[in-house]
């Protein structure tokens, strides 16, 4: 018998996780994606930042991350800190009612002389149900993440953002106390924002090309992903 109670509680598998060790050795569509938080405060949401490359394999991976509490001109040095680096084919931006972010941001692409197109991702989907979409990618494999991504934050804390995301968020969801990174990476799949897989690439339903993290893996996992 179907349970409603439990198809409503339906999360995320640990098992679905899948990692890789070098992004590099393959074509890939790059793409920026901002959740912005609204205020910084020591309770408040995080703003966070994703680089996904829609790989000739059919794989969504994350190559960069950021998820911090940080204010406008945080926020700003930010975006085009990623946009510099990493040259994305487009770049989403949540929006609801933060018109003066991405006014201020296009005042800030004049005084620099470095201009880029956003895209505002709003849309009435409840977060919730947005999120859900990543379910049968993730079951399907074809998301990858690196090993690990430590970082330092603006508080000058470490963290490896790849065990927050699953620790924080993917493991708890939908009733952990954030769930920023999973809404960000969801908005890769908002019908705003033109994404498009490389030419070449292979058919959806293609057996995926890499191991998920808790089998024995290729590589020592203390092995960083940007190593040689």
């Amino acid at each position: 018998l179907l349970d409603p109670v439990a198809d409503e509680a339906q999360g995320f598998n640990r098992i679905w996780m899948r990692y890789y060790t070098k992004a590099d050795g393959f074509e890939m569509n790059r793409y920026l994606l901002c959740d912005p938080a609204s205020e910084k405060k020591r309770n408040s949401d995080y703003t966070v930042f994703m680089v996904v490359g829609l790989a000739d394999d059919q794989g969504y991976y994350i190559l960069d991350m950021v998820r911090d509490r940080m204010n406008l001109t945080e926020r700003a040095n930010k975006l085009f800190m990623l946009h510099r680096k990493w040259k994305p084919l487009a770049v989403g931006y949540e929006k609801y009612g933060k018109d003066s972010d991405i006014e201020y941001y296009q005042e800030r692409m004049g005084q620099e002389n470095y201009h880029f197109h956003i895209i505002p991702l709003g849309g009435t989907t409840k977060k919730e149900d947005r999120i859900r979409r990543l379910i049968p990618r993730f079951e399907q494999g074809r998301i990858f993440f690196p090993e690990k991504y430590e970082v330092v934050d603006l508080e000058g804390k470490k963290h490896d953002l790849v065990d927050v995301f699953i620790e924080d968020e993917f493991l708890g969801f939908p009733v952990a106390h954030h769930d920023d990174m999973l809404d960000c990476l969801a908005r890769s799949f908002d019908p705003a924002l033109p994404t498009s897989w490389p030419s070449g690439a292979e058919e959806p339903d293609a057996e995926p090309k890499r191991k998920p993290r808790y089998q024995k893996p290729d590589v020592p996992r203390e092995t960083s992903w940007m190593s040689a």
